[in-house]
Parts: C-alpha cells; sequence; structure tokens
C-alpha cells in the first residue's frame, strides 16, 4: 500500500472511532432509539456522555486532519487517541469499581474501542511508516507511484 493509500485508511479508522464515540455518547443521554435492540440501550449516565463527546471531538479533528495532510495532523492523531484510550480505561475501571451502571453494549464498546485504538496507536506511531508524516514544509507536490 503506498502512502496515499495508509493515509486514507488511516483517516477513515479515526473517523469510524470518532462516530463511535459519538454513538456511545449519544447512548449514555439515555435516550432510546426506537429501531435498535435492547442490546443498544443504555441508563442515562452524564459523565461518560461528556467525555465520550469529547472523544468523539477530538478524534472528529485527527481525521479531519490527517485527511488533508495538515503538518500538524499527525501530532495530533496521535495525541487524540491517546487521550481516547486514557479516557476508555477510566471508563472501564470506574464500572469495574462500582461507579454507574453497566451494560453488555458498554461492556462490549468500551473492550472493543480500547483494542481498535491501540492498533491505531501503534500504527500511528510505528517507525516503519515515517513517510506518512506530513514533513514540516508542506505535503509535496511530487506524483505518487
Amino acid at each position: 500500500m503506498n502512502t496515499l493509500g495508509w493515509r486514507r485508511a488511516l483517516t477513515a479508522i479515526v473517523a469510524v472511532e470518532a462516530f463511535g464515540f459519538a454513538f456511545a455518547a449519544l447512548l449514555h443521554t439515555g435516550v432510546r432509539i426506537a429501531f435498535l435492540p435492547d442490546f443498544f440501550h443504555d441508563p442515562l449516565i452524564i459523565g461518560a456522555t461528556v467525555v465520550e463527546g469529547l472523544c468523539a471531538i477530538v478524534l472528529g479533528i485527527a481525521a479531519i486532519l490527517l485527511g488533508s495532510a495538515h503538518r500538524r495532523g499527525w501530532p495530533f492523531a496521535v495525541g487524540a487517541v491517546v487521550f481516547s484510550i486514557v479516557a476508555d480505561i477510566f471508563g472501564m475501571a470506574l464500572l469495574t469499581l462500582g461507579f454507574g451502571p453497566d451494560s453488555p453494549f458498554n461492556f462490549l464498546f468500551h473492550r472493543v474501542g480500547v483494542t481498535l485504538l491501540v492498533i491505531t496507536l501503534a500504527v500511528l506511531v510505528a517507525p516503519a511508516r515515517p513517510s506518512l508524516r506530513v514533513p514540516a514544509s508542506g505535503p509535496s507536490r511530487s506524483p505518487s507511484r
């Protein structure tokens, strides 16, 4: 896969993670979405709504910056993913300690989410992909192969 392909793939993955957090934040408002099965219904958890909403926002910005090849996109994406990993693990710890109601969706979301975020972080910081980083002078205009 060439550099552009990797960049597009990472942009898509970060965008999907942002939408996942936005969906979880919506569910934590206690809203019952009629066409979804009961598995997706969560009780009102205000703290989780706020934190997962913040994760959705920073991951969404990271996806936009990565997709536009902005020179700050790469470091912002790394920071957004690290922030989201810490928030996800903190949420799991609070639930494990009994601070808040849990649900099957919430249990699965946190475990799958942190796994995908860690994999994303590994790809973002992998030394084998330095060509994906945009140089400080901006993207080059040379044709890709």
